[in-house]
């Protein structure tokens, strides 16, 4: 009787630790998890702003009246407007391409698959700074 007692402390001491362990995985799990949600919705947002800046420079007509003379305003009229246009183009599609990727590598990427992507986010940056 005393054995199966004894027994019976020595397995409840080996399953704390071994519960301690399985959650601290599971907590490491969902921190990575909360990481590629946010690094996806980070992705998401610029795709969507940027395409909409996009339609709004291309439809948006916009008419005024100087001393009886009516001038019209389209983004096609200023280099500085189509380069608005063409770089917010651009980052759509890099977002998309970087988008897809992440959802096809999501189960199999590496570490350094996502080092990699990091350091191309930050030489975007640094590239558009002036």
């Amino acid at each position: 009787m005393a054995d199966a007692k004894d027994s019976s402390i020595v397995d409840s001491k080996s399953s704390p630790t071994s519960t301690l362990t399985s959650s601290a995985s599971q907590q490491q799990h969902r921190i990575i998890r909360t990481f590629l949600m946010a690094q996806d919705i980070l992705r998401i947002l610029p795709t969507l702003l940027s395409a909409a800046s996009i339609a709004v420079m291309v439809t948006n007509n916009q008419t005024v009246l100087i001393f009886a003379i009516r001038f019209q305003a389209h983004f096609y009229y200023s280099p500085s407007f189509k380069f608005f246009v063409a770089a917010n183009g651009v980052v759509v599609a890099m977002s998309l391409l970087t988008i897809i990727l992440n959802f096809l590598m999501k189960h199999q990427a590496s570490p350094i698959y996502h080092f990699f992507l990091f350091l191309h986010d930050i030489l975007d940056v640094q590239r558009q700074q002036p």
